[in-house]
């Protein structure tokens, strides 16, 4: 029965689709995190780690920080301070209530464009694969409602046969994604896949709904 409801051609296009997708996907969070590291590595400079605080810094205080600094140098007028991180560095300008203080900020930060660039096509992908579930959906309850007659004349019900149909569909994106999961998470390391998981399970969600809407369903 569940193989005369699946509709091979389109799955076969479906999997084409979404891996041409995910390739795509894949290029453009690598060249991401390359870009997101050497930004990183600039900003993360030691001139920019930097803050001098313009009297002697109490000890006290100091301890407070301790595993957020790098190295300190302090006499009567002036406490030099290098953090960690530069978030180290925000963390203690926030935390701290130090006001008297500098750091040297950069003016432009190379490579923050292109990593704009390169979420503004990520979430591109997002909307992308959003609007390819609820085609292909559509498509595949479509082809699949041709098959009903001769199941209906065996004696199942129109509920029934939705109902499988839908679950093939459900099962289908499960091992797609589960697969993607892996694929980015664990071998890769990109961290955009929860977000793309998320609008599939919504996409479906919505593709579902509209097919439950195109048939009326009788027992």
């Amino acid at each position: 029965m569940i193989k005369g409801l699946i509709y091979k051609k389109g799955l076969i296009k479906m999997l084409f689709y979404m891996l041409i997708l995910f390739l795509i996907y894949f290029c453009i969070a690598i060249y991401q995190n390359n870009v997101t590291n050497k930004i990183d590595a600039y900003i993360n400079k030691e001139e920019f780690r930097a803050l001098t605080v313009y009297h002697y810094l109490e000890q006290d205080v100091v301890d407070l920080y301790t595993d957020r600094i790098e190295s300190i140098h302090r006499d009567s007028n002036t406490s030099i301070i290098v953090f960690k991180t530069v978030n180290d560095l925000n963390y203690f300008l926030d935390n701290s209530g130090e006001k008297d203080t500098f750091n040297i900020v950069p003016d432009q930060i190379p490579g923050e464009f292109s990593k704009i660039c390169t979420t503004v096509l990520i979430y591109i992908l997002y909307v992308l694969s959003f609007i390819l579930v609820i085609i292909f959906s559509l498509n595949y309850y479509r082809q699949t409602i041709k098959n009903w007659k001769l199941f209906i004349i065996l004696g199942y019900s129109k509920r029934m046969l939705s109902f499988i149909s839908f679950l093939i569909l459900l099962v289908l994106y499960s091992i797609v994604y589960t697969v993607l999961l892996i694929l980015s998470k664990f071998l890769f390391s990109l961290d955009y896949n929860f977000i793309l998981l998320f609008l599939i399970a919504l996409a479906i969600y919505i593709a579902l709904r509209i097919c439950a809407s195109l048939v009326k369903i009788k027992g």
